[in-house]
């Protein structure tokens, strides 16, 4: 299995790229960044580059850092070394921590559109399908070619389906099954599922047609969407950084989807 940033340069003595960890036995890369790997960066930062330039410290992506590694993180940023640049890459920028985002300088790029993610793919070995299955790898990737890559080898389609499919069920048992998804050892899938529940939930309130064409979202009122998606994102925050219990944040915004649409039926 060829991972996205295996084909990176990494052989400049100048340059510190730091990522989640590879699970070889699982196939997929760790949920968070951890502590020992931004340690490495104080290190880095204390030798001379090679060609007496500057150093540079890349940590991909940012906004999986876990508690202790964003704490860890501040060190650098509250005392960077002559010569030495640390560049954060994030997604998502409200998931860093406020005492983060205020030592940085933001720098905003647009999204890569559909050619660009298949070249970047391409490039890493990893061509997306063809037909509808490219589509729907496009349209939830929304740009980021890590997230196509993800999708791609952690049959996060099926995954995309299934909570689409519960969304529109009114079987219970669907809804626990999904919250089950969320119980896996390599917390993968909640993580997953919890993105797309937040992003399901933002399309509603913007108005977004869903990806999955023949399905049709149940029509609640925007506050209702709102405060799903608040919650979604908010708590799921505190479930990646505490490490909490994800299947029971699954189990009770699933809850509090069929009670909001029971309600908008009365």
């Amino acid at each position: 299995m060829i991972r996205f940033s295996d084909r990176l340069p990494r052989t400049h003595s100048g340059l510190l790229h730091l990522e989640q960890e590879w699970d070889e036995k699982a196939k997929r890369f760790k949920a968070d960044i951890s502590v020992h790997i931004v340690r490495r960066i104080m290190p880095f930062f204390g030798t001379t580059a090679g060609d007496g330039g500057w150093r540079i410290a890349v940590v991909d992506p940012a906004d999986a850092l876990n508690r202790n590694a964003a704490n860890a993180l501040l060190k650098s940023l509250e005392e960077p070394p002559e010569r030495a640049v640390l560049i954060l890459i994030a997604e998502t920028l409200g998931r860093l921590p406020p005492t983060i985002r205020s030592r940085c300088r933001v720098l905003r790029f647009n999204r890569l559109d559909g050619d660009g993610v298949a070249s970047v793919l391409q490039h890493a070995g990893a061509p997306l399908p063809v037909g509808e299955e490219r589509r729907l790898v496009l349209s939830l990737a929304q740009g980021s070619p890590r997230a196509a890559l993800e999708l791609l080898r952690e049959d996060g389609l099926a995954l995309y389906r299934q909570l689409v499919a519960t969304l529109g069920s009114r079987d219970s048992r669907a809804l626990h099954a999904l919250a089950e998804q969320a119980g896996a050892p390599s917390q993968q899938a909640a993580s997953r599922l919890l993105s797309f529940f937040a992003d399901y939930a933002w399309r509603r309130v913007t108005g977004v047609a869903e990806p999955l064409m023949d399905h049709h979202p149940a029509v609640l009122p925007l506050a209702s969407w709102v405060e799903l998606w608040e919650k979604a994102v908010q708590r799921g925050r505190e479930v990646e950084s505490l490490n909490l219990d994800r299947r029971e944040l699954i189990l009770d915004l699933l809850e509090t989807f069929f009670q909001a649409r029971a309600s908008a039926e009365r």
